[in-house]
C-alpha cells in the first residue's frame, strides 16, 4: 500500500487505502494474484447501525448517480464561461442515461466549437441552440428547480466561482463511481485471461481509484430536498 502513495500522508489517506485492501479492491503492487482470489477477510458481529432521525430518507445510489450528471450539466449551461476550466473532464466521464448523454455530447460539441472559433456562447445563446437542435424539453426540465433545489450553486444567479467550486465535488462523485465500475470490468478480463496486459490494467486502475476516492469530498455534495 506504501507505495501506492506520494506527497503527505494523512489520516485521512490511510483509512482510505486500508478499507480499499480489506475489502479486496487493491492488493500489494507486485503481486499477480487476481483480486478474486484474495483471502476473505472474516470480520466481528458489529452492533447495528444507529436509526436515522424521524423523516430522513435513503438515497437511491441510482437516482443519485442521475442527478449529479444534471448538476454537472446545469452548471456548464448556467456557467458556460466555465467551459474553458470544466469541459476536459465533462469530456471525459460518460453519462449511463442515454437523453443526459447526448446532451452532454451537444453542449460539449456546442462550447468546443465556438471555442476554437474564438467567439463564445453565453447562456441564453446556448440554450437557443440546444433548444433548435431539438433539446428543448430535457433542458427546460434540467434548468428547473427539481435540479436546484439539490445544488443551488447550479442556478443561473450563482456567481462564477460557486458553481465551480459545487461542481467539482460533484464530478468527483460521479468519476469515482466510473473508476469502481471500469475496476470490476477490468478484474473480470484478469480472471478470464491471466495476462500481464489485463494484470497492468487492473493495478492502474487500482491506483486510480485511490486518487479518485481521495478526491471526494467527506461532506455530501449534494442538498436533500
Amino acid at each position: 500500500i506504501h507505495t501506492l502513495t506520494t506527497g503527505r500522508t494523512t489520516t485521512k489517506t490511510i483509512t482510505y487505502l486500508v478499507y480499499l485492501f480489506l475489502a479486496g479492491i487493491i492488493t500489494p503492487l507486485g503481486t499477480s494474484v487476481p483480486l478474486s482470489s484474495t483471502p476473505a477477510v472474516v470480520y466481528k458481529r458489529q452492533e447495528p447501525a444507529p436509526a436515522p432521525p424521524p423523516g430522513h430518507r435513503r438515497r437511491n445510489p441510482g437516482n443519485l448517480a442521475a442527478a449529479r450528471e444534471r448538476v454537472l450539466l446545469a452548471v456548464i449551461i448556467n456557467h458556460p464561461e466555465l467551459f474553458d476550466e470544466l469541459g476536459e473532464s465533462l469530456g471525459m466521464l460518460p453519462f449511463p442515461d442515454r437523453e443526459l448523454e447526448e446532451l452532454r455530447q451537444a453542449v460539449i460539441g456546442l462550447l468546443a466549437e465556438r471555442r476554437e472559433n474564438d467567439s463564445g456562447l453565453d447562456a441564453a445563446s446556448l440554450c437557443r441552440h440546444l433548444s433548435s437542435a431539438g433539446y428543448d424539453t430535457i433542458v427546460r426540465s434540467l434548468l428547473s428547480e427539481s435540479t436546484y433545489v439539490h445544488a443551488g450553486f447550479a442556478r443561473p444567479d450563482a456567481s462564477s466561482l460557486d458553481a465551480k467550486r459545487g461542481w467539482w465535488p460533484t464530478w468527483h462523485h460521479l468519476h469515482h463511481r466510473q473508476v469502481m465500475a471500469d475496476l470490476r470490468e477490468a478484474e473480470a478480463a484478469l480472471a478470464r485471461d491471466n495476462s500481464e496486459a489485463n494484470f497492468a490494467r487492473v493495478v492502474a486502475l487500482q491506483q486510480e481509484v485511490i486518487r479518485s476516492g481521495m478526491g471526494m469530498t467527506d461532506d455530501e455534495d449534494l442538498d436533500d430536498a
